[in-house]
C-alpha cells in the first residue's frame, strides 16, 4: 500500500496466495460436469488481514 494523503500510515503489506486444481468430464458433447478445491491464504503484518480459506464444490455446464 502507497499513502496518497500526507502524514497517512499506509505500511500494511499482504502475501496472497491461491491454488484451484480443477476437473471436468464431458459426459456428451453438451454436457460437463466437474468438481474443484480452492485453498486462499493471506498473510498480513496487520493481524485482521490474515486469513486461511478452504472451498471445495461441484460444477456443470450444458452447452448450446
Amino acid at each position: 500500500y502507497i499513502s496518497t494523503i500526507q502524514f497517512v500510515d499506509a505500511s500494511r503489506r499482504d502475501n496472497y496466495f491461491f491454488v484451484q486444481p480443477a476437473v471436468d468430464v464431458t459426459i456428451t458433447p453438451f454436457w460437463t460436469v466437474g468438481a474443484y478445491y480452492l485453498h486462499r491464504e493471506n498473510k498480513s503484518n496487520s493481524g485482521p488481514f490474515n486469513f486461511d480459506d478452504n472451498q471445495y464444490g461441484l460444477r456443470t455446464s450444458f452447452t448450446f
